[in-house]
Formats: C-alpha cells, sequence, structure tokens
C-alpha cells in the first residue's frame, strides 16, 4: 500500500487552496486545556453550510466563531446541517446554540446518543455510581476517585445538550457542495464515533480517530452499562465484570486497519494541523501500542496489579507524542 501523497507536509500552501476549491474551511478553537488546547470544526459551503463538529461552549470559543464566519462571509443562520463525530463536551459544545439560531438538523451515530442528550437526575445518580466504581475497581481511592466525578460534572456546562437530534449510520452517504462524504462508524475513541471519507478528493475528517501529534485515547465508555443491565447470576457464579464490555483499545486497533486500507492525501483531524501521511502515523501508533503491551507485561510479571499502579509503573506515559 504505498502512498503517493499529493501534499509535502501540512504548512504546504498547496493545502488550503485546495480545502478552499472544495468550499471546506478549518474553524480551530482554542481548548483550556494542556492537550489538546484546540479543537477543530470545518465549515463546507454548499446548498446552506455544513459543519463538522463545533466548539466548546464558553465566550471566546463562541466568539472566534462568529469572527470565522464573518471572514468566510456568512452567518450562523445558514447553517443546515451539523454532523459531530462523536459526543465529547468539545465537539458538540455549542451545536444546539448554533442549532438554535439556524434550525439546523444536528446528525450523531446511534451509540453516541446518549452522550449529548440532557441527564436526567435518575441517570446521573446511575452514571456516577457506575463510574465511581469503575475507578475505585481501578485502583483510585473512593476519594480520589469522587474528586475526578466532580470535576467532570463541573465542566458539564462546556456543552449544552441537544434534543433533536437525526441520526447518521455507517455507510450513509452525504453529498454537499463539491464534496460526497461516506459515514464510516470507527468505535475506539467512543463506541459512536463517526469518520467522514470522500474518496474522489482522498479526503479524511477524523474527528479523534486520528491526530497529528498524540494518540486518540480510547476512552472508558460504560453507556452500555447504564441502558443493559446485567444478567442474572447463577448460583456460583462470578460477579458481574467491574470493567466496561467496550473494549475501546481492541475496537481502536480493529478500527485503524479500516483507514490504513483508504488511499488517502490528507486526513482533516478533531485537534491539530493536517495529516498528510496517514498510513506512517497509524503504523507508528501501532507500534507504539505493541511496545507499551509489552512494558505492561513486564511490569506485571508475577505480580498482581491495579490498572493505576500499572499506569505508575509506567511513568505515567499515559499517551503517545510523535517526535
Amino acid at each position: 500500500m504505498e502512498n503517493h501523497n499529493r501534499f509535502k507536509s501540512p504548512q504546504d500552501p498547496e493545502v488550503g487552496r485546495f480545502l478552499r476549491s472544495l468550499g471546506i474551511h478549518p474553524l480551530p478553537t482554542r481548548l483550556p486545556y494542556p492537550v489538546p488546547n484546540q479543537v477543530n470544526a470545518y465549515l463546507i459551503e454548499g446548498d446552506g453550510l455544513l459543519l463538522i463538529d463545533t466548539a466548546l461552549n464558553d465566550d471566546e470559543s463562541w466568539e472566534t466563531l462568529e469572527k470565522d464566519f464573518a471572514r468566510l462571509g456568512h452567518t450562523f443562520a445558514e447553517v443546515r446541517r451539523i454532523y459531530l463525530t462523536h459526543g465529547h463536551l468539545d465537539h458538540y459544545g455549542v451545536a444546539r446554540k448554533i442549532q438554535d439560531l439556524s434550525g439546523a438538523k444536528v446528525y450523531i451515530h446511534p451509540r453516541d446518543r446518549a452522550k449529548v442528550i440532557p441527564h436526567t437526575p435518575e441517570k446521573q445518580k446511575t452514571e456516577k455510581a457506575l463510574y465511581q466504581n469503575y475507578l475505585v475497581g481501578a485502583g483510585f481511592p473512593e476519594d480520589e476517585a469522587v474528586n475526578l466525578l466532580q470535576i467532570s460534572e463541573a465542566i458539564r456546562h462546556h456543552a449544552l445538550p441537544l434534543e433533536k437530534l437525526e441520526m447518521a449510520e455507517d455507510g450513509e452517504i452525504i453529498k454537499w457542495g463539491q464534496v460526497t462524504l461516506k459515514v464510516m462508524n470507527l468505535p475506539g475513541h467512543t463506541r459512536g464515533m463517526i469518520n467522514f471519507y470522500e474518496p474522489r478528493h482522498r479526503i479524511l475528517f477524523s474527528g479523534d480517530h486520528i491526530l497529528p501529534e498524540i494518540s486518540p485515547n480510547p476512552l472508558p465508555d460504560l453507556d452500555a452499562a447504564i441502558s443493559s443491565p446485567e444478567p442474572e447470576l447463577k448460583p456460583g457464579e462470578a460477579g458481574p465484570d467491574p470493567f466496561p464490555r467496550f473494549r475501546s483499545l481492541i475496537q481502536y486497533l480493529v478500527s485503524i486497519q479500516r483507514v490504513l486500507a483508504l488511499d488517502l492525501d490528507l486526513v482533516l483531524p478533531g485537534h491539530g494541523e493536517p495529516i498528510v501521511n496517514h498510513r506512517q502515523l497509524l503504523l507508528d501508533l501501532a507500534r507504539f501500542y505493541q511496545d507499551r503491551q509489552s512494558k505492561i507485561l513486564a511490569a506485571l510479571g508475577s505480580k498482581e496489579l491495579t490498572p493505576l499502579e500499572i499506569s505508575r509503573e509506567l511513568d505515567r506515559k499515559i499517551y503517545y507524542r510523535r517526535k
């Protein structure tokens, strides 16, 4: 699978000219985190505007989006569709705000729907208990687990919940302006992660499935446990597995094989600069995961360690940064 890429680097001026010729405009906004420190939305011109992802719900991000829309000669009222790559705060933060201004339809994969809809008090209580048990099972002291969940709760306002939603399914085709996008469900970072593949122009909008500088951390995803009760146990059977049924890293490694098979000139990620060498990046990432698994086995030896203890054995190096 030799890659004959038309672009030399992400900084190649031809990248910007190429995207503009197709009516595609990256819209980066700042994030208040050390890594990553910015998130990308993508505006696509056609019969009205289509957005892939949005930004965090804060004043600075909203003002940045407003200025970028104005710079391009557009307003939020022109947005007709918003597609969310997945249900994390920084990607759907202001989708409802734009929807309220424009009447746009908002699309997400069914498996990530539960992440973006309003949480009832009952669901919040169930979710809190589930994640607290998960963290304690992973080795966190109970007070630290409670503190982590309080931090998570405190940043919920960074995204507005959505009530009016459409579903985007694997294989769906979206024709918009000069591009034709194929929806690809690529579970890993979340169960409902979707990418958008443009075969004619060899582009992939990758969300957090492929990132240029860090590994797209496959995260615990316990939504299935909330919606699917544990089976009734027979006498003598072991109790339920305290860890999620969705094996995110295993699924991620399967999903990247689908992307390795694509002929791409440009990957437009959810964070960071465009990627022009996706195959080399993914092969490097696979080697990183293989090396880390070897280090985990070496750290374990004949000992029993919790996931937290294993991470400390690995010097807290929890994500991969490309050199």
